[in-house]
């Protein structure tokens, strides 16, 4: 009869050798480490403090004082809960292909088979974990307290310390919750699904509360119900204090922020020594894949490996299309059926277009910059919701061998891939134009925003139908100042939107300085979708050409 390993004494065995084989690895790591913390710092003291003196300033000339920014202020016991739940919800779903606790590939092969103990590899780089994530979130929390004090807010250090404890906490929370992610990572699909739809309807819940509070209809009891209705908004409340605004209970709203993220992670904590080594190489795997993607610029093949594995369960339309009888509705049959199969792509349009509809009531209201900068955001999240809505040309790039047997052109297709998504953008836009009549927010202006989902739809299509990034955009061209391959790069990315964007702002903006309607902006957007056409049908034949 063999004695029981020793775990801990082959634990300290195998980790003291990999100490020592890998030491000029790990100089190497710190030195990069330390030249990264450097670079930050010299930026931070080149770019930052000036902008920071700036601030103080403006801040006590009151440069900022204003309509916009009093609602920004107001409406914080909403807005702030909101965006710290959505922090944590983006940890989550990172922790489903990536995660807090990663190994690199020869751990991950090599190490995770031997008889060590997990909890001895595992938690140093909790702990690592814990450090970066609390540093940064501390940083922005402050960064972000400090913007308040600029809109309005009476002092500085009382918003930026209260931003600095909101980020600490939730930096700390979005490891705890990632570690519970990849800890539970067999749960069965069905109990996954059930509580990622939950969490969803009750992040929809507080994004829709947080646009009216935006636009100047106050919280009142809204908002303390939101600012208690859990660990989200009790980190909020020492900020909401220090920004004079009502929080009577802010100081037993932190101790309970502070107890439920040191529970979090005392269970992350638990749970850190029994990851599945499956799961842990599977990610491995995913993060080597996204790299290498991103390293030569295939952002298209880094998102689909990312969607590919937060995928919960296999798709199902909530309902069947019958099969047309013209061919020539096929694309857009196909085109439905698959967003239908993908309810994740409507719902993030919808966001889009809510915001879109929402940024463009209320660009008609300042003055000509702040104008401009509005109109170019509502713009960007109205083509952001056509992009989603043009996902299946997305994927019929990526495979052409799906489109072969049809019987239309590679120009005549790509048009064809334009149906849904601008009928559906349409669509969603004057259900928002409506909403804003009913509620008081109408403007001619609005008008716009339907007739430029045509040339959002060009942009979207050609950004879909871009291809690879050639080589010569790759290596660009030497100036005297510098390589331009960067500025190639992103134009080649961005071309699309940024075509839309300089048709659309101008004619938005120009629209929102009129109280009636605007003949001359309105005929430009709408002709502007003959052009975006053309180029869509000659990016698609370019593509298939090669």
């Amino acid at each position: 009869m063999s004695a029981e390993p020793d775990f801990a004494a082959a634990t300290s065995r195998t980790l003291a050798h990999l100490h020592r084989v890998r030491r000029a690895e790990r100089e190497r790591r710190r030195g990069r480490t330390a030249f990264a913390l450097y670079t930050i710092g010299l930026l931070v003291a080149i770019w930052g403090v000036p902008y920071l003196v700036a601030g103080l300033h403006t801040a006590r000339a009151g440069g900022w004082d204003g309509p916009a920014a009093r609602h920004v202020l107001a409406s914080l016991p909403v807005t702030a809960p909101t965006l710290v739940a959505l922090v944590l919800y983006a940890a989550a779903r990172d922790a489903l292909w990536r995660g807090p606790i990663r190994l690199d590939g020869p751990a991950a092969s090599w190490l995770l088979p031997l008889p060590v103990l997990r909890r001895r590899l595992f938690r140093p780089r909790l702990l690592g974990a814990m450090l970066v994530s609390g540093a940064a979130g501390t940083a922005a929390g402050g960064a972000a307290g400090f913007v308040l004090y600029v809109l309005g807010a009476d002092s500085w250090p009382g918003p930026t310390a209260g931003g600095a404890f909101a980020g600490l906490l939730t930096g700390l929370g979005a490891v705890g919750a990632g570690v519970l992610v990849q800890r539970h990572d067999r749960v069965p699909l069905r109990y996954a699904g059930r509580t990622l739809l939950g969490v969803r309807l009750v992040l929809l819940v507080l994004v829709a509360l947080s646009v009216p509070a935006l636009l100047g209809s106050g919280t009142g009891w809204i908002g303390t119900v939101v600012s208690w209705s859990g660990p989200w908004g009790w980190a909020t409340q020492p900020l909401l204090a220090a920004t004079a605004t009502r929080a009577p209970g802010w100081a037993p709203a932190g101790v309970l922020a502070l107890l439920g993220t040191a529970a979090l992670l005392g269970l992350a904590w638990r749970a850190s020594g029994a990851i599945p080594a499956e799961g842990l190489r599977t990610r491995t795997a995913l993060v080597a894949r996204v790299t290498a993607s991103v390293l030569t610029l295939d952002l298209r093949q880094a998102g689909t490996v990312v969607r590919g594995a937060r995928t919960t369960r296999r798709p199902r339309p909530v309902w069947r299309l019958p099969i047309p009888h013209d061919r020539r509705l096929t694309i857009p049959w196909r085109d439905a059926t698959a967003l239908l199969r993908a309810p994740r792509l409507l719902g993030w349009a919808g966001l889009w277009t809510t915001i879109a509809v929402t940024l463009t009531a209320a660009a008609p209201e300042p003055a000509t910059r702040p104008r401009v900068l509005l109109c170019a955001l509502a713009l960007t999240g109205a083509y952001l919701a056509v992009s989603r809505l043009a996902e299946p040309a997305r994927v019929e790039t990526d495979d052409v061998r799906r489109a072969g047997n049809l019987p239309f052109s590679a120009g005549v297709l790509a048009l064809w891939h334009g149906v849904v998504p601008a009928l559906s953008a349409i669509t969603a836009t004057g259900v928002g134009l409506g909403v804003c009549a009913v509620v008081g927010r109408w403007h001619p202006a609005l008008l716009l925003l339907p007739a430029a989902v045509p040339v959002l739809t060009g942009a979207a299509l050609v950004s879909a139908y871009r291809g690879p990034v050639p080589t010569s955009v790759l290596f660009g061209a030497d100036t005297p100042m510098g390589n331009t391959a960067l500025a190639q790069t992103a134009l080649w990315y961005l071309r699309g939107p940024l075509a839309a964007l300089a048709v659309g702002v101008p004619a938005l903006a120009a629209a929102g300085a009129h109280d009636g309607l605007a003949p001359i902006p309105l005929a430009c957007v709408l002709a502007a979708a003959g052009p975006m056409g053309w180029w869509v049908h000659y990016t698609g034949r370019r593509l298939r050409a090669g």
